[in-house]
């Protein structure tokens, strides 16, 4: 199957190619530190190929899904004879990092590295390490692959620290995000390998990486991001020319659902049907539109109206929350060996962690406008409100709740409309048969029934399907559209 990497708004195309052949890849030169020239792939190809072994697998795909705040792998192994259909995607979930305390963030694991001064490899710490105090904390990298920022991201205080950061440890960002992607190809190879005993050693297995970009990404972006995992993955057993490969993140999900909906109900897209894609990440969230141009023998998705995206992502409820829980406990103050001080951190650290893991993704279900999120800690701290009495529990109502998802939700509709207006001056919007929510924020209740409703308002019988991290849509539209 070939996804052919988007470059520009007129020449956007993506392709499920159910008979595809291995194809070679265009050379351009890439930028970063890496000094050689660098073939970016246009392609994602599996073809059929024969194996030496009749029995053993002959490809191990691993697809990273690099993202703003939080990143995730996925892996599948490739048998000879299988059928594509049966092929099972399977997540790395970081147990090794984490053991049982398993946090609920769908097989993501954090975007970020610290680092001391001395930029010793021995002082680095990432993804759910405890960061020591006194590192340089470096968030938010990957925008900074992009040198042409049309949407603002470069503004957010994350990306402006870690620029900060960069200067003082001598790196670009290419260095920095080729380190990360270091850190996460070792560690998820010990969690592949404790699940695939020595399948990183043993002989006549080919092993392809894809790495995820997002819609709009320049051209330069693409040769950063190649350039970074390119000179993470050398010396890794890694054919980086040939088997690193770059997929565009909505084509891919939109390719997935289209696929999967064509298999249940064989007319549910036709050629010149729409497709908007909204890709709702922990920082950032971009819009897309994609039109079908060809159902036979291939599914070929041309991009029709330029992505468009926002500071909305899942990160700014947590911005949002933070003065609501000062209200209810206190101001967030620096531990200093206090006790009341800790006791006080302690209960912001217990009620933080249970808004992520339960509130972000529960809240907005069936019940919620009856149902009162409690969150308890121990030991009690005092009141701010009355400081003689002391509380162990917290009670959030629903109306408490969507004051914070509300306006964040808003802005993400905005996004989505203004595709849909975008469709309308094209005299199109009667094509537009489905919006795909994708991303970590697209797993929060409130964000589906949200717009759900918005949809409905509008007079729209489009349909909201929802494609979670766990489905693992790196990897999942690859084998179910192959010939393997």
């Amino acid at each position: 199957m070939k996804i052919p990497f988007f470059k520009k708004l007129k020449n956007v195309k993506a392709t499920a190619n159910l008979n595809a052949d291995d194809s070679d890849s265009d050379s351009t030169s890439a930028g970063g530190s890496i000094s050689e020239n660098i073939p970016i792939p246009s392609a994602i190809s599996i073809g059929h190929r024969r194996s030496s072994s009749r029995f053993g697998p002959r490809r191990l795909v691993i697809g990273i899904d690099f993202g703003t705040t939080h990143s995730g792998v996925s892996y599948a192994l490739i048998y000879p004879g299988n059928n594509p259909e049966n092929v099972k995607v399977k997540q790395v979930n970081w147990l090794s990092m984490i053991g049982d305390a398993t946090p609920n963030l769908g097989g993501k694991i954090p975007s970020i590295i610290g680092m001391e001064k001395t930029n010793d490899e021995s002082n680095v710490y990432w993804g759910f390490q405890k960061i020591p105090s006194g590192c340089d904390i470096f968030q938010w990298m990957k925008i900074l692959l992009e040198p042409f920022d049309t949407s603002g991201y470069q503004d957010s205080s994350h990306v402006q620290t870690t620029k900060n950061f960069l200067d003082k440890h001598g790196l670009t960002a290419v260095e920095l995000v080729s380190k990360y992607l270091g850190l996460i190809w070792n560690a998820a190879k010990v969690e592949i390998d404790a699940c695939e005993p020595q399948i990183f050693e043993r002989a006549g297995i080919e092993k392809t990486v894809v790495l995820s970009v997002p819609a709009g990404w320049s051209e330069k972006a693409t040769q950063n991001t190649y350039a970074a995992a390119a000179s993470a993955f050398r010396g890794q057993g890694i054919d980086y020319k040939k088997n690193l490969k770059l997929i565009n993140e909505p084509a891919a999900a939109a390719i997935h659902v289209l696929t999967q909906e064509k298999k249940d109900r064989p007319d549910f897209v036709k050629e010149e049907d729409c497709v908007i894609v909204c890709d709702a990440g922990g920082g950032t969230v971009d819009v897309v539109t994609f039109q079908v141009t060809n159902m036979s023998p291939h599914l070929v998705l041309e991009e029709k109206v330029a992505p468009k995206g926002g500071l909305c992502g899942s990160i700014y409820l947590d911005k949002a929350f933070e003065p609501v829980l000062s209200s209810m406990i206190g101001q967030r103050k620096p531990r200093n060996g206090n006790p009341l001080v800790d006791d006080l951190e302690n209960a912001r650290d217990v009620v933080t962690k249970q808004f992520n893991r339960e509130v972000k993704t529960q809240f907005g279900g069936e019940h919620s406008k009856s149902r009162v999120f409690t969150t308890s800690f121990y030991p009690a701290v005092k009141d701010p409100q009355n400081p003689e009495t002391e509380i162990s529990e917290l009670r959030f109502t629903f109306e408490t709740l969507r004051a914070i998802f509300e306006p964040i939700c808003h802005k993400i509709w905005f996004l989505i409309n203004s595709q849909i207006e975008k469709l309308e001056e094209l005299n199109l919007l009667h094509k537009l048969k489905v919006v795909v929510l994708v991303g970590g924020f697209g797993n929060s209740q409130y964000l589906r029934q949200f717009l759900r409703e918005q949809l409905a308002r509008r007079g729209s019988s489009v349909q909201l399907k929802m494609l979670a991290n766990g489905e693992g849509y790196v990897l999942t539209f690859i084998p179910t559209n192959s010939i393997l």
